[in-house]
């Protein structure tokens, strides 16, 4: 049932998300105060306010998710394609003579030399360790120790073994480096709106979430070109700040559920919150223009590869079923009489996301506003 979608191959934003459930559920709990309030509102014409409930920054708009990579191994480097995140493509050709790994973090450097496909990150120094997470070609690491032809690394959040064979160290790591880093326009607002040309009056294609870091391209009118999507886009340079970076590991979750994912269930429902006061159509599939109950969910279960008919009667049978006390954030609940008739998004603290009506729209709503007649899991936990 589930659907990914390739990256494109010079990457989209790399963001943090909060992780785990708990803290997920008690930041939802301050959805009462703030749940009213629209998203897409903007502020000084380039800053859009949205409400993130997760204390972090959101996936921006239009982002892909990251390509499904299974757990296949070829010794240890995976063949499959697509490199990832901001590690493909173009080098920084202004780093020359003696790179410094400091700058970025780094004591003992390590540089993954795959030459396509992931290389993965093992538990214990074996074949047979489970894996924790998954290093791309460029991505950085520090290099914490050897054992049995395995290095032991950390990279971001993930910290394991991988093969040796496969990682630049030393010289070779330096060397290396100097074609790995990549110049990003980190976004310092809160939610920045994407143009489609550099102007204010322009076009607007997306929004880009705070501490967001997308490919810097150039500069143009006062405005930072980015790639966005595979294509050139702009953004205020008055909310970006423009820095190099080294990329690093990604963990399972965001393999399975897109990049900077490190809890899926805080992640969907943070960015079903995006749209927040938009309007109602009956059988309209815009998140932004308008868009039904099972439109809505369908939209937003899209984006993390999880593809639901358009009618919340056949989404109901999608699934596992679950009981109402065990739902978590993302769960759907399903609401009707002698049938299904409208399908909504659990958020925790007993509320719900949904595009309720033509008068209102999407909207909050209690979890029990009627009796739920179903309640459907489509997450892996």
């Amino acid at each position: 049932m589930s659907f990914f979608s390739k990256l494109n191959k010079k990457g989209v934003a790399n963001l943090s998300i909060a992780a785990g459930l708990l803290v997920s559920v008690s930041v939802f709990s301050s959805v009462g105060a703030v749940g009213l309030r629209a998203s897409g509102v903007e502020k000084n014409n380039e800053t859009a306010q949205y409400d993130e409930f997760s204390k972090t920054a959101s996936l921006s708009a239009g982002a892909s998710v990251y390509a499904s990579l299974g757990l296949s191994d070829y010794d240890e480097q995976e063949n499959v394609s697509g490199e990832g995140l901001l590690s493909a493509g173009a080098s920084d050709s202004s780093i020359t003579g003696v790179f410094d790994p400091s700058a970025f973090g780094y004591t003992n450097l390590g540089i993954c030399k795959v030459s396509e496909g992931n290389l993965n990150i093992r538990k214990t120094p074996s074949t047979d360790g489970s894996i924790v997470g998954k290093l791309r070609k460029n991505n950085a690491c520090e290099i914490l120790g050897e054992e049995n032809g395995f290095t032991k690394i950390k990279s971001g959040e993930v910290e394991g073994y991988v093969k040796s064979e496969y990682l630049y160290a030393g010289e070779e790591a330096l060397n290396a480096a100097k074609d790995a880093v990549q110049t990003v326009a980190r976004i310092t607002a809160s939610a920045v709106n994407v143009r489609k040309e550099p102007s204010a009056t322009s076009e607007k294609i997306g929004t880009a979430a705070k501490d967001s870091e997308l490919i810097y391209v150039g500069e143009e009118n006062g405005f930072a070109r980015i790639d966005y999507n595979g294509g050139d886009a702009y953004v205020s340079k008055d909310y970006v700040e423009i820095k190099k970076i080294l990329t690093h590991a990604i963990t399972i979750t965001e393999a399975r559920y897109g990049e900077g994912v490190s809890d899926v269930r805080a992640d969907l429902v943070n960015y079903a919150m995006r749209f927040l006061g938009n309007p109602y159509v009956w059988g309209g599939t815009s998140l932004t223009k308008g868009i039904d109950c099972s439109g809505f969910t369908m939209r937003v279960y899209e984006r993390y590869g999880v593809s639901l008919p358009h009618y919340s009667g056949a989404q109901a049978q999608c699934g596992t079923r679950i009981k109402a006390s065990q739902a978590k954030p993302g769960d759907l609940f399903f609401y009707g009489g002698s049938r299904i008739s409208h399908v909504a998004i659990y958020i925790g603290n007993g509320q719900v996301i949904h595009a309720s009506s033509p008068r209102v729209g999407i909207i909050i709503s209690s979890a029990y506003m009627s009796t739920p007649v179903a309640v459907v899991r489509l997450l892996d936990d």
